[in-house]
C-alpha cells in the first residue's frame, strides 16, 4: 500500500539494502534517483489515472512521497556515505488562454507548482517535511513535446508564439536552485524522433551559453517507443 505510513519505512529498509547490495557487487557508490517523477505521480494519483495511495486529499500524495524520499536517503547514506542522489521531475509551460488579470495568475499558479516537489525535497517550503538542499546532488528535468499547454486547455504545438523555448525554461531553473542539471528524459514518437532530439540539443547549447549548469541528455529511451495512452 504506497499509500500507508508503513510504506514509508519499508521503502527506506529497501533503498538501505540496495544501495549495500550495488556496493557489495560494483565496489563504487550508487548514484540513484530515489523516486521518479514526484510531481507527475502524485497528480496521477489524484485523478485516477494510476491507482488509488492514501486519502483523497490534494496534496496529500505529494508530501508523502516526499517524506519517503527523506528517509530513503537517510537510509541511504547510512549504508553507505558515498551515495549520490539524482532526481527526474517533468519541466512544463502553462500559459493563459486569454490575457485577462485573473486567468494569467492562475496559469501562472499552476505552472509554478512544477516546482513544489523539488522546493519540499531542499526544505525551501514545508521544512516538516525533512528537506534540506544536500538531498540533491542533480536536478533532472524531464521533457517532451507534450509539455506545454493552455491552462485547462489543449497542448501548445512547437512553433506557436505561446510556446516557450527550452532554452528559457532550463536557465530558470538553473537560476532558480544553482545546482547541477541534466535531462532526464526526452523523446519524440515515430518520425519526430531527429527533429525533437536535434531542438532538444540546440535549445541545451543555449542554455548553456548563458551560464545553466547542464551536464548532460538522457535520450529516453534511445529507440523507438509507444505512446501510454494509444498504443
Amino acid at each position: 500500500d504506497q499509500g500507508s505510513e508503513r510504506m514509508i519505512e519499508s521503502y527506506a529498509s529497501f533503498a538501505g539494502q540496495a544501495v549495500r547490495l550495488h556496493r557489495a557487487m560494483t565496489g563504487k557508490a550508487a548514484m540513484v534517483c530515489p523516486i521518479n517523477e514526484i510531481s507527475f505521480f502524485a497528480w496521477a494519483v489524484e485523478v485516477g489515472y494510476f491507482p488509488p495511495a492514501g486519502p483523497k486529499r490534494k496534496g496529500w500524495f505529494k508530501r508523502h512521497l516526499v517524506k519517503m524520499a527523506v528517509k530513503g536517503i537517510e537510509a541511504m547514506r547510512e549504508a553507505d556515505p558515498e551515495c549520490r542522489f539524482i532526481w527526474a521531475e517533468p519541466l512544463i509551460h502553462i500559459a493563459p488562454r486569454d490575457r485577462s488579470g485573473p486567468e494569467m495568475r492562475r496559469a501562472e499558479n499552476a505552472r509554478q507548482g512544477q516546482f513544489e516537489a523539488y522546493d519540499m525535497l531542499m526544505g525551501r517550503i514545508e521544512p516538516e517535511l525533512g528537506g534540506a538542499e544536500d538531498l540533491i546532488d542533480v536536478i533532472g528535468l524531464n521533457f517532451y513535446p507534450h509539455n506545454q499547454w493552455y491552462l485547462q486547455g489543449p497542448t501548445i504545438p512547437m512553433g506557436h508564439h505561446e510556446y516557450r523555448a527550452l532554452s528559457e525554461m532550463l536557465v530558470e531553473v538553473a537560476h532558480r536552485y544553482r545546482k547541477s542539471i541534466y535531462i532526464a528524459e526526452t523523446g519524440a514518437e515515430g518520425t519526430a524522433g531527429p527533429a525533437w532530439l536535434h531542438y532538444v540539443c540546440d535549445e541545451v547549447r543555449e542554455a548553456i551559453s548563458q551560464g545553466a549548469p547542464i551536464e548532460g541528455i538522457c535520450l529516453y529511451p534511445v529507440t523507438a517507443y509507444p505512446g501510454w495512452d494509444n498504443s
